[in-house]
């Protein structure tokens, strides 16, 4: 069976281990100026540096349809299954997207973990 584990960019791991482990991310997204895909768009180190050029930045989840694709994409290449990690929900509403999506489309597929 081959698995497929995705953290959201909260996890901040490095792209040497996410490359490594052959583990997906799914970007937060972070609105400066404008809106930013954690990670893709902005890298930690621009982040940190906006912080001191602006007020303190305002962040929001993948939505739904984020993670959908997300499994969509694994799914249908080559995983059997998914497993996700997430911000605390405490913190954030990524988890209770990404397990929204996953109970809609994948119920025996998808596994989500709140860290």
């Amino acid at each position: 069976m081959k698995i497929k584990i995705i953290a959201d960019s909260c996890g901040d791991l490095t792209n040497e281990a996410m490359e490594k482990y052959d583990i997906g991310m799914i970007p937060l997204n972070i609105e400066l100026d404008k809106v930013l895909k954690d990670r893709v768009v902005i890298t930690p180190e621009q982040y940190y540096d906006k912080i001191n050029e602006h007020s303190l930045p305002v962040s929001s989840s993948p939505n739904f349809a984020h993670w959908k694709e997300a499994f969509d994409t694994n799914l249908q290449n080559g995983y059997d299954k998914v497993v996700v990690v997430t911000l605390s929900s405490k913190l954030s509403n990524t988890h209770d997207q990404a397990k929204v999506a996953a109970r809609k489309f994948y119920p025996d597929d998808v596994k989500i973990l709140d860290s």
